[in-house]
């Protein structure tokens, strides 16, 4: 998260609500291991209607440049642009996780 403080305004409600996700599903009790805690960053920012806010703040992010190569999703914008469109047909429809699924982490 570190990262993000020289990309993105501390003020913007998206990269408040990106910091406190990531933090909570990085402190939840449960050892999910690093593909488990991205599903649930995913299933959540889906679920809370953020999502499509978070990938842009992440593609802006000076690690992103240095993680991914060239033609990475985050780093080519009509792809990204093009997915975000695609995240926020969801924010129609009510997304309900099950508990278990969640359990541990305190949003």
């Amino acid at each position: 998260m570190g990262d993000l403080h020289g990309s993105t305004p501390p003020e913007d409600p998206s990269y408040d609500s990106l910091c406190r996700y990531v933090n909570a599903i990085n402190t939840s009790p449960r050892n999910i291991g690093k593909e488990g805690k991205f599903q649930l960053f995913v299933c959540l920012g889906i679920r809370d209607r953020l999502l499509s806010q978070w990938f842009p703040l992440l593609a802006e992010c000076p690690l992103t440049a240095r993680t991914y190569e060239d033609g990475a999703l985050l780093r080519d914008r009509a792809a990204l642009h093009s997915l975000c469109r695609i995240l926020q047909t969801l924010n129609d429809f009510s997304i309900t996780l099950e508990a278990a699924l969640v359990k541990g982490v305190d949003l």
